[in-house]
């Protein structure tokens, strides 16, 4: 009501609409076919109730309901040491549930459909026309950095994400061979590239850069991991603007350059 008073019209508010590890207000998605949107319709109710006038951008906070995760245990992310679960809380981590991972392409897919239901219900609710854009939110903080950024529990080693990392070096280098000279290993396959190990993601920690002649395979991993984010957010993007017919605005938190000092994680 005072943000209105002094002639502000733009909101937003944050809504869970796929479970997972997001606490701040109840998940959409709670069981395969059942949907929940009250936190949803109690924000956009109590803001327009403080300003009728008001226009409204929902922000999804976009993971994976845990009911999805057990019923599709090869999508799970799994850290270094071939846990599922994170050991230790930081940073948005929560211990004892597991995480998607962001390889899963049946993650992407079933996002799509949390997308389409919610943005289905808003454009067909009370305050549809109050309604001018989306937001999507996700993995640590909202604002996409990967889960576990901080922790020594290093993500992801699952199949997906291993699957994903081939393919992009199949689009990166186009042919084995090229493969074989960047990484200086003339035996080398697509198929049988494996995520650098921990230590080798450590590396010399004191060191400003990587050696490309022996850390090839490291330097590439970190462009794929740091690729795979704006990918997930420009796909589902996609879903906003196709579910909208173009007419509503979407976009992101991302890309925030200077305050981790180079940290590749």
């Amino acid at each position: 009501r005072e943000m209105g008073d002094a002639g502000v019209r733009l909101y937003t508010f944050v809504v869970n609409i796929a479970g997972g590890t997001y606490r701040h207000t109840r998940p959409s998605w709670v069981a395969p076919d059942v949907w929940d949107y009250t936190d949803l319709d109690a924000r956009a109710a109590a803001v327009l109730s403080g300003d009728p006038d008001a226009m409204l951008m929902p922000r999804f906070y976009i993971s994976a309901p845990q009911w999805w995760l057990e019923k599709h245990p090869e999508e799970v992310m799994v850290l270094h040491d071939g846990a599922t679960k994170y050991a230790v809380e930081e940073m948005g981590l929560v211990t004892g549930v597991q995480y998607p991972s962001l390889g899963s392409t049946k993650w992407r897919e079933a996002m799509a459909v949390a997308l389409r239901n919610v943005i289905d219900h808003i454009e067909n609710s009370d305050y549809a026309d109050r309604v001018f854009g989306y937001q999507l939110s996700g993995l640590a903080t909202e604002e996409w950095y990967h889960w576990g950024r901080s922790s020594s529990q290093m993500n992801d080693y699952s199949l997906p994400m291993t699957l994903a990392f081939r393919d992009w070096l199949r689009q990166r280098y186009g042919s084995v061979e090229k493969l074989r000279e960047s990484w200086a290993d003339s035996t080398l396959e697509f198929d049988v590239v494996q995520i650098p190990t921990k230590q080798e993601r450590l590396g010399n920690r004191r060191a400003m850069f990587r050696d490309p002649v022996r850390e090839m395979n490291v330097i590439d991993f970190y462009s794929f991991y740091n690729e795979i984010i704006p990918d997930t957010i420009d796909y589902l993007a996609g879903v906003v603007k196709e579910a909208t017919g173009g007419k509503k605005v979407v976009g992101a938190f991302y890309a925030f350059m200077f305050e981790f000092g180079g940290d590749p994680q």
